[in-house]
């Protein structure tokens, strides 16, 4: 009995489990154990997200601590995007939520963006990626950001998180 299969093997037996077809010939009881293995690793593979069994599910939420923050998605109601100034290209983005109002401009740098602006309260911090700044006692911020992308940008208070959309199709209120 081969215990150790070769790589060309193991590929033969993937693209068997991927074919749902039946081994053409007669399989090791390794073979046979790594081919079911396949197979089920392929069947997760193409099962949808939301096809978890309930109770799994539920079992998840219970070892979950609750949680009273709220999820808001702004909608961006003055987008101006790649404004011409003498520093360079700029947006003006301005963003409202049942919460707050913000409005920040972009400006690109070679290594990636400065982002400043001002909430309409304090206490809020801003997001982009995995770079943050808390706004000062006047709701002002700047900060640069070292990535190509700005998104996501999002707002963070002790009490809520709200997604900011760059673009229109994502915008809207919403809770989630």
């Amino acid at each position: 009995m081969e215990l150790n299969l070769t790589e060309s093997r193991l590929a033969e037996l993937w693209n068997l489990a991927l074919s749902n077809e039946a081994p053409r010939g007669l399989l090791s009881a390794n073979e046979s154990l790594v081919l079911k293995q396949y197979q089920s690793i392929n069947t997760c593979l193409n099962a949808p997200w939301y096809s978890a069994p309930k109770r799994a599910l539920e079992f998840a939420k219970s070892i979950m601590p609750p949680t009273s923050r709220r999820f808001l998605i702004g909608k961006l109601i003055h987008p101006q995007p790649l404004l011409g100034f003498a520093r360079g290209i700029v947006s003006q983005i301005q963003f409202e939520s049942e919460e707050v109002q913000v409005r920040i401009q972009i400006e690109e740098l070679p290594n990636g963006w400065r982002m400043y602006g001002r909430t309409s309260e304090p206490g809020w911090t801003i997001w982009s990626g995995s770079s943050n700044v808390a706004c000062d006692g006047d709701g002002e911020f700047e900060f640069e950001v070292r990535s190509k992308s700005i998104e996501p940008l999002s707002l963070h208070s002790h009490t809520t998180t709200i997604l900011l959309p760059m673009n229109l199709s994502e915008s809207g209120d919403g809770s989630e």
